[in-house]
């Protein structure tokens, strides 16, 4: 499978402070010299052409069973409770829907839709995102969505109810869905919420 990392202009891997992240996705990987470096005030060209093909690497590294390309996020497209991002990859470098993002942390979301040279991207945040899941990598599966006006946490529902589940728990996919491959981050149990039927018990986890 292919793939691509997002860099903010800087050749960094967060944009903004509302969203921490950045991504990957299918696509084909570059060669250094077609990764774009700006100028960025306070470092040499080659100083930051060093760090981003550095992030490259690393990150390449770390998915290594996917060719990772560098991309970045040039938009935000907020409507409503939705928050999805606009980055600058398209059709043109093979980008199609439904294809899986994540950055060096972990889940971002999918792609929702692709022009010639840009793709939106619904973030796992966004109240109208769901995803299949599991807590420290039991085979019993969990869904988690975003919550109404918070950018941080998300939901976690469907737990088994003699699923032991504490603060701290890591939170992965799990490979169902057919987005998002098994064992990408989504982030840890912050908050464990009992209910006084068992089925119905939730937790709330902060993203990664």
């Amino acid at each position: 499978m292919k793939s691509i990392y997002i860099t903010d202009e800087n050749g960094n891997f967060k944009k903004t402070d509302k969203l921490e992240k950045s991504s990957w996705i299918d696509l084909v990987s570059p060669t250094k010299e077609e990764i774009e470096v700006p100028n960025v005030a306070g470092l040499t060209i080659l100083e930051a052409e060093n760090n981003n093909y550095k992030n490259y690497l690393e990150l390449a590294e770390e998915y290594n069973d996917y060719d990772v390309v560098p991309a970045y996020i040039i938009n935000e497209d907020l409507f409503n409770y939705n928050y999805n991002i606009i980055i600058n990859v398209g059709k043109r470098d093979g980008v199609e829907k439904d294809m899986a993002v994540v950055n060096e942390d972990g889940v971002v979301g999918h792609v929702i839709s692709v022009t010639d040279n840009t793709a939106k991207v619904k973030t796992l945040v966004d109240t109208s995102c769901f995803i299949s899941a599991s807590i420290n990598d039991i085979n019993n599966s969990i869904v988690c969505n975003g919550l109404l006006n918070n950018r941080e946490n998300l939901k976690g529902v469907f737990i088994e109810p003699g699923q032991n589940v504490v603060v701290g728990d890591l939170v992965e996919t799990n490979g169902l869905g057919g987005i998002y491959p098994k064992g990408l981050k989504i982030g840890t149990v912050k908050e464990i919420i009992d209910t006084k039927n068992i089925t119905d018990r939730y937790v709330i986890i902060k993203t990664s």
